[in-house]
């Protein structure tokens, strides 16, 4: 489903997303507001992008139901049904957003996001002075002007906006790096105006273009920036605490028909006969669960990135030495036929305290034993047979 929405969120602003007004009563979208509600889906994704993600600690995913009488009380919150994702994660995933919808939903009207912004560092309420931001220069004298006091600028549009509450509002340097003041009369300038497209506030610097060099003497002139000098701008802009967020495709993952196994996975394989099955599941194998990428398609020609974190505690493995699990195959599996896995790359990386280099890439003929069989359905394929022709012997079969 495209939804196409964009919208900045502040704080105390939340995004509403009203299920019944959108999918009842349109045509095939009303069975999809049933199915949401029959608890028919496993995960609902949502392709966000999301700027000034810095300023962000979390993102609520929060569910809603109408209230005891819709026209008069506000939607209540089911706060079961809430999903926390912290900013790493959302970076991870490229900013989409997935959250579990496979039970309790009978109720639901209203999907939510919220943003929980930080409050350490240059966000927190003690900052006074806001954010330091540098943008590296050079003179253009076609950029020049006079003021009537007969003083040259150069007028130079800022790229964030000017904390214009601090003495001086920007600092000087040269490509050393070294400050250059201002000669006593000459200051700083500048000018508002308004993006005739954004509405958002721009703002124009205008810098001297006279100076005085750290190394000269105090009885010597003023020296001028000339055409072409490197000029390092420092001035503070202020912290902004907020996002602009848009939505773009909503994607409803069904439910697979009697079985609870994931889409996808990834299981390690202590594997000491092959011609044996028992040793791909003793002494141990351990089961990662791989999650659907349903805007990362081989018709997108795009791939997501996944980051797979293993815990040694969380009770799969037992077999554990000195805090290693041998391992000697990765076995992956798509357990039902209605999804596809293409995997691009595949890295094994060690986490360490000490500093290390080695970083393992597996990136050859990662499917070199798939084989393909086509079929050709009739006109109602619900209840055709087909059978495999197995040229070659599989792995797993009959029994196994």
């Amino acid at each position: 489903y495209a939804s196409q929405i964009a919208s900045y969120l502040g704080e105390n602003d939340k995004l509403r997303f009203d299920l019944e007004s959108e999918f009842d009563n349109n045509g095939d979208f009303d069975l999809l507001l049933d199915n949401v509600r029959n608890n028919q889906f496993l995960t609902l994704f949502i392709e966000s992008n999301i700027q000034n993600y810095e300023s962000l600690e979390n993102l609520n995913v929060n569910f809603l139901k109408d209230g005891v009488d819709p026209d008069v009380d506000p939607p209540v919150l089911i706060p079961t049904l809430t999903k926390t994702i912290p900013i790493e994660d959302l970076v991870m995933n490229e900013f989409e957003i997935n959250v579990d919808i496979s039970s309790n939903m009978d109720l639901v009207r209203y999907i939510e996001l919220e943003p929980i912004f930080r409050q350490d560092d240059i966000y927190s309420s003690d900052n006074t002075v806001g954010d330091v931001h540098f943008e590296f220069l050079e003179w253009n004298e076609e950029l020049t002007f006079f003021s009537e006091s007969g003083d040259k600028f150069m007028k130079v549009p800022l790229e964030r906006i000017l904390k214009d509450d601090l003495t001086p509002v920007a600092y000087l340097f040269n490509d050393e790096l070294q400050h250059l003041t201002l000669p006593e009369g000459i200051d700083f300038s500048y000018e508002v105006s308004q993006n005739e497209y954004t509405s958002l506030d721009e703002y124009t610097l205008n810098i001297p273009n006279t100076y005085i060099h750290p190394d000269n003497q105090p009885e010597d002139p003023p020296e001028e920036f000339k055409d072409g000098d490197t000029i390092v701008l420092r001035y503070n802009a202020p912290v902004k605490k907020g996002i602009g967020i848009g939505i773009g495709k909503m994607y409803f993952q069904d439910k697979p028909d009697g079985s609870s196994l994931p889409s996808a996975e990834v299981l390690l394989t202590d594997i000491s006969d092959y011609e044996d099955y028992n040793t791909y599941t003793s002494p141990y194998y351990y089961s990662i669960p791989l999650e659907l990428t349903p805007f990362d398609t081989e018709y997108s020609n795009s791939f997501k990135s996944i980051r797979i974190d293993f815990d040694l505690a969380d009770g799969q493995i037992d077999p554990i030495v000195d805090n290693i699990v041998k391992f000697s195959n990765m076995i992956f599996s798509v357990p039902y036929p209605n999804y596809e896995l293409t995997i691009g790359e595949v890295i094994i990386q060690s986490v360490s305290d000490e500093p290390t280099e080695f970083i393992e890439y597996l990136d050859e003929r990662i499917w070199q034993f798939t084989e393909l069989e086509k079929f050709t359905s009739d006109d109602d394929p619900s209840d055709d047979t087909y059978t495999l022709q197995r040229t070659n012997s599989p792995l797993f079969w009959g029994d196994n």
